[in-house]
């Protein structure tokens, strides 16, 4: 089955991470087999990029030890990507993005 491979990283992540978000520290559940129609949980582990789109680090190489993704919640992967795409879009002068939400701070909580 297709995906497999990355439900396995995910959940690896996840449990190096003691199955904490790397985010907001709330405990994440493990991705559930695909099936047609299911409504993920906001708290289903997700990978997220540790920097966003056009960030310079994203092109170079890993350096030894370098993280480039970590387990993050589906809630929180999908707020930081929507901060990020109302920061591009606001920068470019385009009409910016309304969210029900506040963004998510692009820094680890502590």
């Amino acid at each position: 089955m297709p995906g497999n491979k990355i439900v396995r990283r995910r959940n690896e992540e996840a449990a190096r991470q003691g199955w904490k978000c790397h985010w907001c520290k709330v405990p994440m559940t493990p991705v559930p087999p695909y099936k047609s129609g299911i409504a993920y949980q906001p708290t289903m582990v997700t990978l997220d990029h540790m920097f966003p789109k056009g960030d310079q680090r994203r092109r170079n190489p890993p350096r030894s030890g370098e993280r480039r993704y970590v387990a993050a919640c589906r809630l929180c992967n999908e707020d930081r990507g929507k901060a990020h795409e109302k920061d591009l879009k606001h920068r470019s002068g385009l009409k910016s993005l309304q969210f029900g939400r506040q963004p998510l701070p692009l820094e680890p909580a502590s």
